[in-house]
């Protein structure tokens, strides 16, 4: 027989050729992903053997793994096979070196945790923390050499494992391992795995049948003759050119005393896929009833049939069990592996398809059985049990719940869905069934099946005997109700659970209802009133730490609210850190920290967020990253700093956009859009501004509270491309719903930009009664740049003298603030003013101080304005290039800001989700633009004036 037949890569040259190259990019330090895809018996399992052999004679560490039908549900099971061996073998020198990097989150994904793990700040996240930190886990042990990954029928391999591969495979650039995974194609076909066929570092592998050369030659090489031209044409019709099935076509031969020739093999439909089973089993048969129950106790099995537990699932004692491997393995039914395989899945397939369901439930229950007295995996064992048919069994729903729960952990929510239905449909013992209730309704929530969540909690809910567990499960209960809008039916659900709840439990309950009543309108104002009762509480408590972040919110809502009322409260919410630490980066923090941005106090806003991207760094989470993104957006957009805003804004953005899109986060999602369109129409980029409002405004209703800030942008972006009339309904409806809801948000100045565009229209008396509004509500407030704001909108609406007068006390009191962009709009107007009253001096001295200003933010319109006016008077301003911080783009600012914070590379790319080599890639251009050779020098140039 010839080698290639041996090894079944008869007319796989190409195919080699493309694995060589592969390896041999991996093996001189870049990534690579080859992507075999093919139907059943086309020989993609000997392609990937060739892989991992070409590997390793490379001087590659070779991974391996296979999916297998009985695993499908046991979550990250794929990754596990791939990976735990490898990884303990190296446990030690890997939790060293984990300590405080995203890696040590994939340790815990394997069990092997190395400290204690950040909280997760939603719990939907679990995924995306595991995900990240599997990737850094494989970075670490690519440090060591290179490594093949090598994954066989991943069409069977568990969606958590499925979408670790597909995040790998776009991350390897620069990463000295290659990817290897085969994979059924059609329907069977993975869609995880499928989507990376257009990745331009992918290359894709589709074996094809045999031709019928090939057919002839390897009918001649497994015959052991040369067979006539007909034999080959009928052979070759009948198998498709599949190996395997040409294969099964002798041995069905050889195993009835008949010679392979054009009749005899004309006979053999029986061999083609569909009825295959029967073929198999005839064969398997015929050596005897021992064989029968190891072929079946090893199909039950999966990647757990060592030779001892086939025995016992056989029925069979050690001698007798090994003599019938030895004598399938002969006649090629299983492979001489250990554990114990089948030659080919489609064995495997035929074998399980020919048990009967009462057989199949049996066999699992005893494998169940077989693995827990053997201290295996919990969660292989629940794989089995998923498989059995419910007898009522307490324990067994006990195993399921708790295998459900550590599946909830690790992120694999559908997985965890499937094995808490099954623990329901046991049943659970009596009074366990709300927690199984509870815990479906939860991972139900995070896998978008909003409705069996809510009808799961409910139900959970009305049972719990305990009123703090009530409490639990009713606040996420109201998570899934307000997800499909019904904030009304939420609160009126939570009145009901507060019947006799007492103390901090019911103080929590509260806190939540009086926030989604914020978002119903007839309940508003007395929503308002009672977390304004918030005020009082000593903040001694979580549950008061979350009421006082409430009360500081609404303070800071209430048009007749100071700033030295508001900020006090979130202060005591904040706890010098304790909220952040008690509640992550949810609702509490972030009111708190937005009540701060309100109170302008932005050094303080700086640090919080500072403490909390050091959270969502631990948490490797795009959530957490995301929230803390819409803190630096506001902040930086309230400082005039437009680079560094829009730098934070466009990452928000990106992860709301991806993979995190969720109606429970849209608020946020629209909030953050508002802002960065505030932010890039004043750079005078309308083009990306107009992109994000459409593509936002395309998403649903506007005119709901959750969805308003899309309304606020799309006034800033309709008055910056002068069209006032647009500009004014906009505003005017972001205002409207606002109104509605009590809510004043005085980082989005909506009657100012509406002020603005009556005056435009010649409406002046409409415009002036606006501007005086929002100038009282900024008194009484009383920080100077919401004043100074609301002062310069008002000063235009005045006569030119009356209008300077009104701008030199607008510039007055934002020269005491931080809101640099907005003095530099005050400034150029006030020097477009003392121009036209002739007082040429003056406005050349308050035009060059507003043009510099207004260039060092990155309005660039602003500044082109100042120039204009100043060759007005005859002077020649240089013309402003960009250079230095200025220079950089929104991604590379936010890698700068994190290489002035002392990260390295490897901590840049974690905390920015990117791959370390796009990590040294932006560092390099940063280092270039700022003309600077070493990284400490980067947060001296970011800290320049107009940086």
């Amino acid at each position: 027989m010839t080698r290639d037949a041996q090894q079944g890569l008869l007319e796989r040259r190409p195919e080699l050729r493309a694995i060589e190259s592969a390896v041999e990019r991996v093996a001189s330090g870049s990534g690579a992903v080859v992507l075999v895809e093919a139907a059943a018996g086309l020989g993609k399992t000997r392609l990937v053997g060739a892989a991992s052999e070409l590997a390793e004679a490379a001087g590659l560490r070779v991974l391996a793994a296979r999916g297998a039908e009985v695993e499908r549900d046991f979550a990250f099971g794929v990754v596990r096979q791939l990976l735990e061996r490898e990884v303990r073998s190296r446990q030690a020198e890997l939790a060293a070196t984990a300590d405080g990097d995203a890696a040590r989150l994939g340790l815990a994904a394997l069990d092997l945790p190395t400290g204690p793990q950040p909280a997760s700040p939603d719990p939907a996240e679990p995924s995306h923390g595991v995900l990240h930190g599997l990737y850094w886990l494989v970075v670490a042990l690519a440090e060591h050499g290179p490594l093949a990954l090598v994954v066989d029928d991943a069409h069977w391999a568990d969606p958590p494992s499925l979408r670790l591969l597909g995040h790998l495979a776009r991350r390897l650039d620069g990463l000295p391992v290659l990817l290897v995974v085969a994979t059924r194609d059609g329907a069977e076909a993975p869609e995880a795995l499928t989507a990376l066929r257009g990745e331009d570092s992918v290359v894709a592998l589709s074996p094809r049948p045999l031709s019928p050369a090939g057919t002839g030659r390897l009918l001649a090489d497994v015959a052991g003759t040369v067979p006539r031209e007909r034999t080959v044409e009928v052979c070759h019709r009948i198998s498709g050119g599949n190996p395997f099935l040409i294969g099964e076509v002798v041995l069905a031969l050889h195993q009835s005393g008949q010679e392979i020739d054009d009749t005899t093999v004309g006979g053999l439909t029986d061999t083609a896929p569909e009825s295959l089973r029967h073929a198999v089993m005839l064969r398997v048969g015929f050596l005897g009833q021992h064989e029968v129950s190891v072929a079946r106790a090893v199909s039950v099995l999966g990647p757990d049939s060592d030779l001892t537990t086939v025995c016992r699932l056989a029925g069979l004692d050690r001698a007798a069990g090994a003599a019938a491997i030895v004598r399938m393995v002969s006649a090629r039914v299983l492979a001489d592996t250990n554990p114990q395989e089948f030659v080919h899945p489609l064995v495997r397939s035929a074998v399980y398809a020919d048990l009967t369901v009462v057989e199949r439930s049996l066999l699992h229950e005893g494998a169940a059985r077989i693995l827990t007295d053997a201290g295996a995996d919990p969660a292989r064992v629940a794989a089995h049990l998923l498989l059995t048919e419910p007898t009522g069994d307490p324990e067994v729903a006990e195993r399921l719940l708790a295998s459900g729960l550590d599946a909830s952990e690790k992120g694999a929510a559908a997985i965890a869905a499937t094995h808490l239905r099954r623990a329901l449909a046991e049943p659970p013992a009596p009074g366990r069934a709300p927690a199984v209730l509870a815990a479906l309704g939860r991972v139900e929530l995070v896998t978008g099946d909003v409705a069996a969540a809510r009808e799961h909690l409910d139900a959970a809910r009305r049972r719990l005997p305990d009123v703090a567990d009530r409490i639990d499960v009713a606040i996420d209960l109201s998570t899934a109700m307000t997800a499909v809008g019904d904030y009304p039916g939420a609160v009126a659900m939570l009145d009901e659970t507060a019947a006799g709840a007492t103390g901090d439990a019911a103080l929590r309950l509260d806190a939540v209802r009086t926030t989604l009543a914020l978002y119903v309108p007839p309940l508003a104002p007395e929503a308002q009133r009672r977390m304004l009762g918030y005020a009082t509480l000593a903040g001694d408590t979580p549950a008061e730490r979350i009421a006082l972040a409430n009360a500081a919110l609404a303070t800071a809502f209430s048009t007749a609210s100071r700033a030295d009322d508001a900020h006090p409260l979130a202060l005591r919410a904040l706890a010098d850190g304790t909220l952040l630490q008690e509640s992550g980066l949810g609702a509490p923090w972030g009111q708190s920290s937005y009540v701060l941005l309100f109170a302008e106090d932005y050094d303080r806003v700086a640090r919080e967020c500072g403490h909390a991207a050091t959270l969502a760094r631990a948490q490797g989470s795009p959530l957490a990253a995301t929230s803390v993104a819409l803190g630096g957006l506001q902040l930086e957009l309230m400082r005039g700093d437009l680079a560094a805003a829009i730098a934070h804004g466009e990452g928000a953005v990106a992860y709301w956009d991806g993979p995190m899109a969720d109606t429970v986060v849209e608020r946020w999602a629209t909030a953050a859009v508002g802002f960065l369109v505030d932010a890039v129409a004043q750079t005078g980029d309308l083009a990306r501004a107009r992109e994000l409002v459409d593509a936002w405004s395309a998403r649903g209703d506007l005119d709901t509270p959750e969805r308003i800030f899309v309304r606020y942008g799309a006034s800033v972006l309709a008055e910056a491309a002068g069209d006032p009339v647009a500009a004014h309904e906009e505003a005017a409806a972001f205002g409207r719903i606002s109104a509605l809801v009590g809510y004043e948000d005085r980082t989005a100045p909506w009657r100012l930009v509406a002020a603005r565009a009556l005056l435009a229209q010649g409406r002046r008396d409409e415009a002036v009664a606006l501007a005086d509004e929002a100038v009282a509500i900024a008194r009484r407030w009383g920080t100077p740049g919401g004043l100074g704001n609301a002062l310069h909108a008002r000063a235009l609406a005045e006569e030119p003298a009356a209008g300077a007068e009104a701008l030199e006390e607008a510039v007055g009191v934002l020269r005491t603030s931080q809101r640099r962009a907005v003095l530099a709009g005050a400034l150029v107007d006030l020097g477009v003013l003392h121009r036209r009253a002739g007082r040429r001096r003056d406005a050349r001295t308050v035009l060059e101080e507003g043009m510099d200003l207004a260039a060092r933010s990155g309005a660039r319109p602003l500044a082109e304005r100042a120039r204009s006016e100043l060759h007005v008077l005859g002077a020649r301003p240089r013309r402003y290039l960009a250079s230095g911080a200025e220079s950089l783009t929104a991604t590379q600012r936010r890698i700068a800001e994190l290489v002035a914070e002392g990260l390295t590379n490897r901590e840049i790319a974690q905390a920015a989700f990117i791959t370390q080599k796009t990590a040294e890639t932006h560092v390099s251009a940063v280092l270039r633009k700022l003309d600077v050779r070493r990284r400490t020098e980067v947060a001296a140039a970011l800290a320049e004036p107009g940086a």
